[in-house]
Order: structure tokens, then C-alpha cells, then sequence
């Protein structure tokens, strides 16, 4: 027995250490490493801060909205436009963030631009860790129990795979940044670049379909938790009809769509039924909208926008080609009307 925790202790003890000294969330003031990109979120809330004159428009959505350039929005409706998406973002962390830059940045938002993904109503998983420990969110998350974390919970969270991987991730940043290797660059208004794998497709050595070989198979339950995805949350359905409820009390024009997946995983989804539950929320999303006189647009399949498949940075992630495709097409009204 004695030997079995020697051994128990001698493995736990320095992934402890590691995840105290890197603390990637952000929990115990430590922090000697920079935080992952998934907590990107830090960033964005000083760039909203300090992005002068406030913006009329607000882009919100997950990682796969990242790319979705502001100034194109202003090219088509002539509003100034800022990013505010984040990886993870599901319905809580889009309400949010829309009364942050109500509230917090006295942003004068009269339009909204959500890329809703599917998962943004799953019933079981957590919000985005992050920023359960951010403040100006964690305010908000009214439907949800986040308070102040006990010495057993940060000590478990020592422990967690989620914790480990990010800081994993945190030491494997700080040392490609030291050899001038960075995976995204996010200007002032928001905007994220994937200047890593820019770089890469420029010189020819960005290889898509075999990124796709080895992401597409694993991603319904890697990322989408299909099996535990049997219907919507409803507390994430009651996140969402407030924020519309705020949206109508503010005159806020919404513009909402599912966004796009390579037709490789899109054909998957057929295959294994996923279409099901993504159907449900693309008609959730369509009847909520619609009676709030708001554009839903279903862009699941690149076909709906004359997407190119070979404008893709794996399943679920486009390149800035594709999302100025998607927003002219989304924003078309808008851009006849003017």
C-alpha cells in the first residue's frame, strides 16, 4: 500500500505543481506562464475597453467566428463593428457578453451578429472554464452556480485533465512564441488572424485534407458529445430568450446563423444522424428569431453560401474567405437596403 501511494504521489505531485505554477484560468494569482488562447477573453474585454469610438455592432460567437472580419461588416452596413468571440462560447457566455458592452462599455450596439454553433444548447456541458473566473461574466451567469470556489474544488482542480491540457498547452505557447512561431494575432477591433497556419498554406506546407483525416472522425464526440446531446438545455434556451427579450428593448437588429462545417464532417453528420439535434436547434433558432423579426440563416452546409471547401483550416474552421462569403450573404438585406 505503501508503495502503491509512494507511487500515486510521486506521479500527482509535480502535475499539481505544474498547474499551480502555470495556472492558466487564472485561479490562484500564480501565473509565472502567459494564459492559453482560450482565454482570450481577458483580451478582449481591454480591446473593447479601449476601441474608440464604441462599436454600433457586435460580432459574438465561438472560436469559428474568430476570423469574421469587422471591417467587412462596416464595408456592408456602414456600422462600426467589433469581435468579441471567443472559443466555447455557448448561450451564457453570448448574453453575457452582449450586456458587457452594454453595460460595462456603454457600446450604443443597435445590431447583433451571432454565430450560434450547435453546442452553444447542449444540455450537459460546463461553461468555458476561463470564465466561470472573469468578473464581468461570471456576473451574469445567472442560471448558473458559480460561486466562489472552496479549498476542495481548487485543489481537485489542481488536479483536472482540462487543467493539465491547458497548462500543457501555456508552456508549448511560451515556447513557440520564443522562436517566433504564433498561432493568432488579434488586432484592435477584435479580429483574430491565424497567422501560423497563413504562413503555412502560403509556403505549401499546410496540409488540410490530412488534418481532416484526423479530426473529422473524432469530432461528434470530442467536440458536439452526441451521445449526450438527446436535447436543448433549457436553462441555455432561457439564456437565449433573454437575450432577445434585451435585444427587443433596445432596438438591437439581430442576425443569427449556424455556422458552417466542411462538407467532409457535414457529410459525417448525415451519416451518423447528428443532422437530428442540429436540426432542432436550426428551428429553435428560426422560430425564436423569426418572431422577433431578426435574419436566421442555417450555414451548416458551405452550399448554402457558395463556400469553397479548400477555405477551411480543419472541420469547423474557415478562412477569412469564406467568412466574408458567409457575411455578404447573411447581410445582404442589410447591404440592398443601404
Amino acid at each position: 500500500m505503501r508503495v502503491l501511494l509512494g507511487t500515486v504521489l510521486i506521479t500527482l505531485v509535480p502535475v499539481m505543481l505544474m498547474n499551480l505554477l502555470v495556472d492558466p484560468f487564472a485561479i490562484y494569482g500564480v501565473g509565472i506562464f502567459p494564459r492559453t488562447e482560450v482565454s482570450g477573453y481577458d483580451e478582449k474585454l481591454t480591446l473593447l475597453d479601449e476601441f474608440e469610438p464604441k462599436p454600433e455592432c457586435l460580432i459574438i460567437g465561438s472560436s469559428r467566428t474568430l476570423a469574421f472580419d469587422p471591417d467587412v461588416v462596416e464595408n456592408l452596413i456602414g456600422k462600426r463593428t467589433f469581435n468579441f468571440s471567443g472559443p466555447g462560447a455557448r448561450a451564457e457566455i453570448i448574453y453575457a457578453t452582449l450586456n458587457i458592452a452594454l453595460d460595462n462599455s456603454n457600446s450604443p450596439i443597435d445590431t447583433l451578429i451571432i454565430g450560434v454553433d450547435p453546442e452553444s444548447f447542449h444540455p450537459t456541458l460546463p461553461i468555458q472554464p476561463e470564465v466561470v473566473y472573469i468578473d464581468d461574466f461570471a456576473r451574469y451567469f445567472k442560471y448558473h452556480d458559480v460561486g466562489v470556489m472552496t479549498l476542495g474544488e481548487r485543489v481537485r482542480r489542481l488536479l483536472s485533465f482540462e487543467m493539465t491540457q491547458e497548462s500543457v498547452g501555456s508552456i508549448r505557447k511560451l515556447i513557440k512564441e520564443r522562436y517566433g512561431i504564433r498561432k493568432m494575432v488579434v488586432s484592435g477591433n477584435g479580429l483574430a488572424t491565424w497567422v501560423q497556419r497563413e504562413r503555412d498554406i502560403a509556403d505549401g506546407t499546410f496540409d488540410l485534407q490530412n488534418r481532416l483525416d484526423q479530426r473529422v472522425r473524432k469530432y461528434p464526440e470530442r467536440s458536439l458529445f452526441l451521445s449526450s446531446f438527446t436535447e436543448l438545455s433549457q436553462v441555455r434556451i432561457q439564456y437565449w430568450e433573454d437575450l432577445l427579450e434585451i435585444c427587443r428593448e433596445n432596438n438591437i437588429r439581430v442576425y443569427a446563423f449556424l455556422p458552417s462545417t466542411h462538407p467532409q464532417l457535414y457529410d459525417l453528420y448525415q451519416s451518423i444522424g447528428a443532422d437530428e439535434i442540429i436540426g432542432e436547434v436550426s428551428d429553435y433558432l428560426e422560430s425564436s428569431i423569426g418572431e422577433m423579426g431578426g435574419v436566421f440563416r442555417d450555414y451548416t452546409s458551405i452550399d448554402s453560401f457558395g463556400g469553397n471547401p479548400d477555405d477551411f483550416y480543419d472541420e469547423i474552421h474557415m478562412r477569412p474567405q469564406n467568412c466574408e462569403l458567409l457575411l455578404r450573404d447573411l447581410l445582404g438585406e442589410s447591404e440592398q437596403d443601404n
